[in-house]
């Protein structure tokens, strides 16, 4: 009964689990190590590689399988090991197996494990464990820190439960509760660089499911060689049977022992005739090339099967003790040991084969070996020695080859056929076929009554409405860009750029001496003015006289105001010194400070300073206490750092002699000067000089410096003024990128996160708006939020006037808006995708001065994002494309030299010189923090925070606050000793110190620390941060061979430095204290339940906001999480809020005093009106007089301590906002302008409280909002995704990583980590870990960053977009060039192996597949729907699929009765549609739907037979191409090289075979196979693929074949083994129910919005095209394209409208029916809204007189095409058109 409950448990625990699809190289584990499950491995192998028992198991082609996975594994640089279990050796065998099928199972895996410990290339990647309790496990897990395990999803397999799938669950829920995530190999991908697998997050549960016994098969007994030969009494030899005396291999060793062992085992004549078939087997395989071993399936009787059995049973049982005991061996081949493929050709007939004489010989040694050793003898059932006479010879397989038709479609391009040239094909001789279709013919129709494009045509302006939403996008603009500027108001003050002019270029030419004509002038005698006539009294002139009376008046206007902020400093620092708190006086002098304008500090900056210092020393002094404690230090600390800042500014005497004393107190050498300025001069400073006896720092000064004031330390590397900057003073490497942009070379910069390459931007921008009013420099951002910043930025730094209307110096375009003229501007910003469509746009490439042409510079910024699995091949192809030089940015690239490599050798090609600046430091260092919530909250408020702010969480803070931050050091961190270099781990200065000491208190002899490490030899008396990083290197370089060395003290200082890391697990009951006699308010529970994360949000929030610890931003991956945790927090605080003021007699005292002010002001009112009643009646001057009086008494009730004031809004003790940062009445507007966008009402009550939320689901007003309030303070919690992390200018003092998640990797560490520390404000950053195992957080820490790899960028639609620029630009330059820059690619992809010939080929025949889908012409034009494919590129390869249904009449089938029965055609189209787009495989849930009741559609129906059918044609036709490419690249490349090594461990299969031409086959063989691996074909496959999945996996080595570059997509059920597809989008289709989705179709609800929204986008991009077919005057270029939306976009361009909503996009009327369309004779009102309703761009025209329907679609009354009632063109479009409204109706219901 308990087993039936824990199952039970186990399957509710399977359901609830929620699997996310990730990268595992890119998105996940990069360079970590990760485990391997070796059952699971094996088995999902032997199922892909579809070998199977009954037909003859192929142990090679077993192996064969799995090194084929692990070696593509190897190749994209993965880290795995390879964990065997014992008890769960059964887990390799499949459910219903017969005793001899498990053993061949069985078998396989102990020689793979043998095999692999054999070879050098996976000898130490190998390990096996009795079960997951053992001793050795746990060791293993200790000292190998693994990132995730990958394992089997037994259901997945066999979805019956059974006993197979219950065991591969409890493996993966037992690795999953010790806190590893799993990845399942079920469905693993490879595409290009990446890897995809399902990843289920750790399960961290105590649950165990006893449901099965360990299970141990026992091992035979088996009798070795040695006994055998003791018991016979023979001696050991070197006998061998083989007729050539060779030495016997590890395999003829196994077989001999086993055969023998059988035998012994059972000797009757069927053991006896196995045996014999068995001997004869391996010396046929001797003799036998792999290539020649292929067999045909054999039929034998049942009896025959029965022995065949029972023979293998005990055979494959010996094999495996066999196995398992054989020690190392020289020739290693066991791997080899059974072809059971030819051993049944063999035993099937065995006395009737007849043999080659050489072969029987042999055959019969080994059989009288083994009588020998056993006493049976099995001689008797080989067959007879034949006659020579009668000994047929077979000719070798030459003549037997299957020929493959080599013949393409013509093709002829002047671009391409020089790089085709190498491809050596033969053409169709015949004539292309006609275009006799309907559909074709109809194509025909309506490109011939298309309109000619007049080229002297204006395009109509803006309509009313579309520029009214510019206006406000405009406006949203520049209110963002003060919020980055930190301006007043919304007031900007940008540069002006004025343009070199020709005349200013000529001045600075040099002549012919050498010296400038500016210095030619210079040389030159100046011109005197003329003397005055009277030489006694010589008259100054009237211009010189004015000149000097205005430089006098100057100087004493600026010597007035520099003693009036004297004067102002004196009377402020006397109101200073009267302040009765200390904490206050340094609060407002430190406020002051920073106040100051630049000309204030530069009079009395080093005064203001110098009176914190005097504040501070009092303090320290007066605090003094023999023993040394953390707040002193802090003390010190400041007062070091404020002492620096005070050198650098101008001193008066005074100020300067009391520097000095500091100085010399604190022991530092002061650099200051005395200032010039005589107002300075005499003097005195406002308050008392400071006594300094006494102070002295407690420990010496560089062990102070080191220890305490690390984030004080001077930062710059090597700063040296430079003209080309001067708003700052650049470093080395800073002006190393100034000199490469100078010099017109693509850039490559890496650096971290405010480390300063902001500028790097703005400098190639303003140079390029500089040099001309033509060229263009585009700047390329991964996301719309990063796009809508730096537009922000340039308007606020740049402005320019133009000659000519319509230019501008910005631009935004992205797919959902546009501001300005993205071709009229010089400054783009934009999406990856939105740039490709226009440098592939021929009208931008056309003209005597095309935009292409005139694009100066690109800057890629996050250019890591090359590596996304999504959108990163389109930045691959855009460094490709790249016409200009490029700058590339980012901060997070493991493999920069490599990348770099990359890019250098793609601009070498285009003929640019590339250049790599690299810059590893920080400005500010991170301190890393565990955060330990308590089991229960006391919250009584939001207390101010007074006194010094430390620069850490751990500064200075009293142990009695509880230990609710604990500091990780980052040699902590190191998890994972092997994980090579540590160079990349950063230590701050205090990290160095504790690491020296930590280091020198543990040395050995073996490892000692040098002399030279220690601080006081390797550094000076000051030091400077980058000589402490360089100290920090050696410390790390010194510490390397330790953590190498198991046995050396690393794991003692790792002790050491982490004790407060292993603390236990105390329950902290966190409560603040409260000053003013306050109790706790409310008590919230916050470990009560586990998962129960948003509960642990308010105490971190308080806990940080009583350290001065925000603003925060709080990263979550999870969208729904965000959300909750935000609402949770304000529940919170308006709970205990409420609780305050009910429990607050003080609360409750001014609200009675407010309700009087307000009985009085109504009063007040009243008398006004009764007042106002009597003049009117009276008149005259009294009444006048007594209005005054009224109007005095008024003012004084008004001007009232209540003016403003609102009881419910919310107090300052109960909100993270800084009310003092925004005025009252900015944020009540922006507030209301987002509450009119349907936004959440908690979120607008968490945003007036200061918390905010962060994610790509949210309205994009509401995301900007939060931008500008976050940076203006106001708010100072955000919760956010990954959004925030990708370059957003949002620089926080804290980072928190708010709970765990799959998507939490390295790279996503090392972005959102880098928001932390504000330059400019926080000299320190802040990062913590909550709601995380230490475990974890410490892995993450210390991860690399991973590879940049990329993918295969040559995409069938990019060769045909690319031929469409070609043949529109009649092959311009600029498309030459483009063309010729993707075809000189000598790497397949980023990181990727070296071969160009495959890439020749592969675009060979991708011009092929195009070419018979009647997508090109001979000549290279592009034809028919090809306009229609290039569209719908972002969704390859299911375009593809579509373009083959519409091309075959399928859709003009089903729209033809759109008007009679229109459900049931939008229904069809809907399921059709699911089956090609935005397809999500149906996850492990699929085996629980059948006992689900739910009204959803879980499992996507089949598709509709016709569809079906065209698609497999489809597939088929593509098969062929590709077998073709396949077989004309071996013919022309691989004709004379072997396929016969084992692709990881490097083995060869050999033959011993001695004749090249003549052989006698025993068995029958199949033809060797040219195209399939030589492997795969030991299973009987030949080269007839039966699917494209099956050709790219099967075929033979050194063939470039990438199955996601093949245009065709796996169609249900045959190509997806039976697994089904999700049937989210036709199930939101019928019912338009988000809560079904989430229930029943698992997709996560964060995720719903963009699932939908991306299927929208294909259905507006399908209709556009079609559109562009119909409209006499569409085209079918690329631009038409830029401005297609989705539901979504289109829904928020709605919400930006200034009007009610307005008509959803769409060309055509589709409400109406074409046949039902009204008359023409509709009046000009009507004709006006059907233009808006007609058009699809944003910019609506407001011309009255705009195309109706019928203008739209030209006559169709004249093709023969419209024959047969099968529909046409414009029923497709209207059914489409019909479907769009029906989806985008109910996502908008769903939405609002």
């Amino acid at each position: 009964m308990e087993i039936s409950k824990d199952r039970k448990r186990l399957l509710a625990w399977y359901q609830a689990l929620a699997p996310l699809q990730v990268d595992i190289i890119g998105d996940f584990a990069g360079k970590e190590l990760f485990a391997i499950h070796g059952e699971a491995l094996l088995f999902h192998c032997i199922s892909e590689a579809k070998i199977n028992y009954r037909d003859g198991f192929q142990i090679l082609h077993a192996i064969h399988a799995v090194e084929t996975f692990l070696s593509k594994l190897r190749e994209r640089g993965c880290r795995f090991h390879i964990l065997w279990f014992g008890s769960l050796e059964d887990l390799c065998v499949p459910s219903n197996s017969s005793d001899a099928a498990s053993g061949f199972h069985r078998l396989t895996r102990a020689i793979l494990i043998k095999h692999l410990r054999h070879s050098s290339a996976a000898k130490d990647i190998t390990f096996e464990f009795q079960d997951l309790k053992s001793e050795q496990f746990q060791l293993y897990t200790e000292e190998n820190f693994l990132r995730f395990f990958l394992c089997l999803d037994g259901f997945i397999v066999d979805q019956a439960a059974s006993l197979f799938a219950e065991r591969h669950l409890t493996f993966i829920h037992n690795i999953g509760s010790r806190g590893y995530s799993v990845a399942l190999i079920n469905n693993f991908e490879f595409k290009s660089s990446k890897a995809f697998a399902w990843m289920l997050p750790p399960a961290f549960s105590d649950d165990t499911f006893e449901l099965f016994e360990p299970l141990t098969i026992p091992k035979k007994d088996v009798i070795g060689l040695e006994q055998l030969q003791h018991k016979a009494g023979v001696i050991d030899d070197d006998w061998s049977p083989w007729n050539e005396h060779a030495a016997l291999s590890a395999k003829d060793l196994v077989s001999f022992i086993c055969i023998c062992n059988v035998l012994l085992h059972a000797s009757d004549n069927g053991m006896k005739l196995c045996a014999a078939s068995y001997i004869l087997h391996l010396s046929e395989l001797r003799n036998t090339a792999l290539s020649e071993r292929p067999c045909p399936t054999v039929s034998i009787s049942s009896a025959q099967e029965e022995t065949l059995d029972k023979f293998f049973f005990c055979f494959t049982d010996i094999c495996i003790s066999v196995v398992d005991r054989l020690p190392m061996q020289k020739c290693w081949d066991v791997f080899d040991l059974l072809d059971a493929r030819t051993y049944r050709q063999i035993f099937a007939n065995l006395s009737a084969h007849s043999v080659l004489p050489a072969i029987l010989l042999e055959a019969r040694k080994f059989a009288a070996r083994v009588h020998l050793l056993t006493g049976v003898d099995v001689s008797g059932f080989f067959p007879e020695i034949p006659d020579c006479a009668s000994v047929q010879i077979v000719q070798a397989w030459a003549a037997s080859k299957i020929a493959f038709s080599t013949s393409v479609m013509p093709f002829a391009h002047p671009v391409v056929d020089g790089y085709l040239e190498s491809v050596r094909v033969v053409a169709e001789g015949q004539a292309e076929p006609a275009d006799a279709s309907k559909v074709f013919r109809e194509l025909s129709h309506w490109h011939n009554a298309k309109l000619a494009i007049d080229s002297k045509s204006k395009p109509q302006p803006q309509g009313y409405y579309a520029r009214k939403r510019n206006q406000m996008l405009m406006a949203d603009t520049i209110s963002y860009s003060a919020s980055l500027t930190n301006a007043a108001g919304k007031i900007i003050n940008p540069e002006t750029v004025v343009t070199d002019s020709k005349e200013s270029a000529a001045s600075t030419l040099k002549p012919k001496d050498g010296s400038s004509v500016t210095e030619k002038a210079a040389s030159k005698p100046a011109q005197h003015a003329p003397k005055s006539k009277n030489k006694k009294f010589a008259v100054k002139g009237g211009r010189e006289s004015a000149q000097e009376e205005a430089q006098r008046m100057q100087k004493a206007k600026l010597e007035k105001k520099s003693r009036d902020i004297m004067a102002f400093w004196d009377k402020h620092c006397s109101e200073l010194q009267m302040e009765a708190k200390w904490e206050a006086r340094l609060a407002k002098a430190t406020a002051y400070f920073e106040s100051l304008p630049d000309e204030g500090r530069s009079i009395i900056g080093a005064e203001v300073l110098l009176f914190i210092c005097h504040l501070l020393v009092s303090r320290i002094l007066d605090s003094s206490k023999p023993t040394r404690n953390a707040y002193e230090m802090m003390l010190f600390a400041k007062l070091w750092s404020v002492t620096l800042e005070a050198e650098k500014l101008p001193q008066s005497a005074k100020s300067l002699s009391s520097l000095k004393k500091l100085t010399s107190a604190l022991h530092l050498s002061t650099m200051a000067a005395l200032s010039k300025d005589q107002v300075l001069e005499d003097r005195e400073l406002p308050f008392p000089s400071t006594s300094l006896a006494g102070l002295q720092l407690p420990v010496g000064p560089l062990e102070f410096q080191l220890e305490h004031c690390g984030p004080f330390l001077e930062r710059s590397f090597d700063p040296a003024p430079d003209a080309r900057v001067p708003n700052f003073i650049p470093d080395a490497w800073q002006r190393k990128v100034l000199d490469a942009i100078d010099a017109d070379r693509s850039l490559f910069v890496v650096a971290p996160t405010s480390a300063g390459k902001t500028f790097i931007s703005f400098y190639a921008m303003k140079r390029v708006l500089k040099s001309s009013d033509d060229g263009v420099l585009v700047y390329v951002a991964p996301t719309k939020a990063l796009v809508n910043q730096i537009a922000a930025e340039i308007q606020a730094r740049f402005s320019k006037s133009y000659r000519h209307d319509g230019r501008s110096v910005w631009a935004i375009h992205t797919r959902d808006y546009r501001i300005n003229n993205p071709t009229g501007c010089q400054v783009l910003v934009t999406v990856p995708h939105i740039l490709q469509i226009m440098l592939l746009a021929p009208s931008n490439a056309e003209g005597p001065n095309p935009w292409s042409s005139r694009v100066k510079r690109i800057i890629f910024d996050e250019i890591h994002c090359i590596g996304q699995a999504d959108d990163g091949v389109i930045w691959e192809q855009l460094l490709l494309l790249a016409p200009c030089p490029f700058i590339a940015l980012s901060a997070t690239v493991g493999n920069p030299l490599e990348f770099m490599k990359w890019l250098e050798t793609s601009e070498k090609v285009k003929g640019r010189k590339m250049e790599m600046v690299s810059h590893t430091s920080r400005y500010s260092d991170l301190r890393k923090f565990l955060y330990h919530a308590p089991k229960t909250f006391g919250f009584s408020g939001l207390l101010p925070v007074n006194g010094i702010i430390p620069p850490g969480l751990d500064d200075g803070m009293a142990q009695e606050n509880g230990e609710s931050f604990c500091f990780i050091h980052p040699i902590v961190s190191i998890t994972n000793r092997n994980r090579g270099s540590i160079e990349d781990i950063a230590l701050e200065p205090r990290d160095c110190m504790t690491l020296w000491r930590c280091m020198t208190k543990h040395q050995t002899k073996e490892y000692p620390v040098d002399d030279t490490l220690s601080p006081e030899n390797a550094l000076p008396e000051n030091p400077k941060r980058s000589e402490v990083l360089e100290w920090g290197k050696s410390l790390k370089l010194a510490l390397q061979p330790w953590m190498k060395d198991l046995k050396s003290p690393f794991s003692k200082v790792q002790s050491e430095l982490g004790a407060s890391v292993g603390f236990s697990n105390a329950e902290f009951k966190l409560e603040q204290k409260i000053n003013d006699g306050s109790t706790c308010v409310a008590q919230f529970p916050v470990m009560k339940k586990r998962n129960d994360l948003p509960a642990q949000a308010l105490p971190l929030l308080s806990d940080l906001h009583a350290r001065g610890a925000l603003p925060a931003i709080l990263f979550n991956y999870d969208r729904d999480a965000c959300e909750k945790t935000a609402v949770r927090v304000l529940n919170q605080l308006e709970h205990a809020e409420r609780a305050w003021k009910k429990s607050n007699p003080e609360w409750a005292k001014k609200l009675d005093e407010y309700a009087a002010w307000k009985r009085t002001r109504s009063e007040a009112k009243a008398s006004k009106q009764e007042s106002k009643k009597r003049l009117t009646k009276k008149g005259g001057d009294d009444g006048e007089q007594m209005t005054r009086t009224d109007m005095l008494r008024d003012a004084a009730v008004e001007l009232n301590k209540w003016d403003g004031f609102d009881p419910d809004a919310p107090l300052d003790r109960f909100s993270f906002a800084d009310g003092k940062k925004i005025a009252g009445s900015e944020l009540d507007a922006l507030i209301e302008r987002i509450s009119q966008d349907k936004v959440n009402p908690n979120i607008l009550g968490a945003l007036r409280r200061g918390i905010g939320v962060h994610h790509a689901g949210m309205n994009r007003q509401y995301r900007q909002i939060v931008e500008i309030l976050f940076r203006k303070s106001y708010l100072r919690v955000v919760v956010a995704t990954g959004t925030l992390a990708l370059g957003i200018n949002m620089p926080c003092k804290t980072v928190v990583f708010f709970g765990d998640s799959v998507f939490l990797t390295s790279l996503n560490y090392h972005q959102g980590s880098g928001r932390a520390g504000r330059r400019g404000f926080d000299l320190l950053g802040n990062v913590v870990f909550a709601g995380i195992p230490a475990a974890r957080a410490l892995q993450i820490m210390s991860s690399s960053l991973p590879d940049l790899s990329g993918h295969f960028p040559l995409s069938t639609t990019l060769v045909l977009r690319l031929l469409g620029l070609l043949h529109r630009t009649k092959n311009s330059e600029y498309a030459t060039k483009s063309m010729q820059s993707l075809l000189s690619l000598s790497r397949l992809y980023l990181g990727g192996p070296s071969d160009q010939m495959a890439i020749q080929h592969h675009l060979r025949f991708s011009i092929e597949y195009l070419r018979r889908q009647r997508l090109l012409s001979k000549d290279g034009t592009p034809l028919n729907f090809s306009g229609l494919v290039g569209h719908l590129y972002f969704t390859e390869n299911a375009v593809f699929a579509f373009h083959s249904l519409l091309k075959d009449g399928y859709f003009h089938r089903v729209c033809e009765s759109i008007n009679r029965n229109p459900e049931a055609v939008l229904l069809k189209l809907a399921l059709v549609l699911s089956h090609l787009f935005c397809r999500i495989p149906l996850g492990k849930h699929s085996m629980f739907i059948n006992g689900h009741k739910s009204p959803s559609v879980i499992r996507l129906p089949p598709l509709p037979d016709e569809a079906e059918a065209i698609l497999r044609a489809h597939n088929q036709q593509t098969l062929d191409i590709f077998r073709l490419y396949v077989s004309t690249y071996v013919e022309q490349h691989l004709s004379q090289t072997s396929d016969t090594m084992l692709p990881f461990t490097g083995y060869e299969v050999k033959s011993q075979k001695q004749h090249k031409l003549e052989r006698k086959f025993i068995a029958d063989h199949l033809p060797p196979t040219k195209l399939r691996s030589p492997f795969a074909a030991l299973s009987g496959l030949t080269d007839d693929f039966t699917s494209i999945h099956e050709l790219c996996t099967t075929v033979r080595s050194h063939v470039f074949l990438e199955e996601s570059a093949v245009p065709y997509i796996p169609i249900y059920p045959v190509d997806t083994a039976g697994r089904p597809w999700n049937a989210y989008i036709y199930d939101f289709f019928k019912h338009g129910d988000m809560t079904a989705l989430v229930r029943d179709n698992k997709i996560k609800r964060g995720d719903v919005w963009f699932r939908l929204k991306d299927f929208s986008l294909v259905l507006s991009t399908i209709i556009t095209s079609l559109e562009n077919f119909i409209r006499p005057d569409g085209s079918e270029g690329e631009v038409a394209m830029m401005d297609v939306q989705d539901v979504g976009d289109a829904m928020q361009e709605r919400d930006d409208e200034p009007i009610e909503e307005q008509p959803f996009a769409s060309n055509i009327a589709a409400k109406v029916p074409a046949e039902k369309a009204k008359p023409a004779s509709t009046s000009t009102k009507a004709k006006k809204n059907e233009v808006e309703l007609d058009s699809w761009e944003d910019d609506v025209s407001d011309n009255d007189d705009g195309p109706s329907m019928s203008s739209v679609m030209p006559s169709a009354d004249d093709g023969s095409w419209q024959d047969n009632g099968d529909g046409n063109l414009k029923q497709v479009l209207q059914a489409f058109c019909l479907l769009r409204e029906e989806f985008e109706t109910k996502f908008k219901k769903m939405w609002a």
